[in-house]
């Protein structure tokens, strides 16, 4: 009996800690690391971007411990700018069609220009250029 009581306080504890984080996720006052995931979208439609964010996951049988978003990046032109979500296009084709990715802000944790140069001691030594074209419109 009193494993049982000890796993259901267990399972407790567990659904309460996601229920805080999902309500603090969603508090717009919040003021903890995750509003360090806030980043400045630029307004600028077809710039090509590289866009730093995280996905959901879902875990089937782990230990919590391993549980966590998978951090993706995406390179794509701006297409639009939403208020709560950006769309990339990925691919471009001659009918106008195309590949869209869509991001909601609140899973970017970066946006660069990866048309800008760093400095060599900013890049790894293996590193080489890309050529990239921008899309007709």
């Amino acid at each position: 009996m009193r494993r049982l009581l000890d796993a259901v306080k267990r399972s407790l504890d567990i659904r309460l800690h996601c229920i805080f984080f999902v309500t603090a996720l969603n508090n717009p006052f919040r003021s903890d690391t995750l509003d360090q995931m806030r980043v400045r979208i630029p307004k600028a439609k077809g710039q090509l971007l590289v866009v730093d964010w995280l996905d959901a996951c879902g875990y089937i049988n782990e230990d919590l411990e391993v549980a966590k978003p998978a951090p993706c990046k995406t390179l794509g032109w701006l297409k639009e700018v939403k208020e709560d979500y950006i769309i990339l296009c990925t691919s471009q084709f001659s009918d106008g069609s195309g590949d869209f990715t869509v991001l909601p802000t609140g899973m970017i944790t970066g946006i660069s220009d990866p048309t800008q140069k760093k400095c060599q001691r900013c890049q790894p030594s293996s590193a080489h250029s890309l050529a990239v074209a921008q899309p007709s419109h």
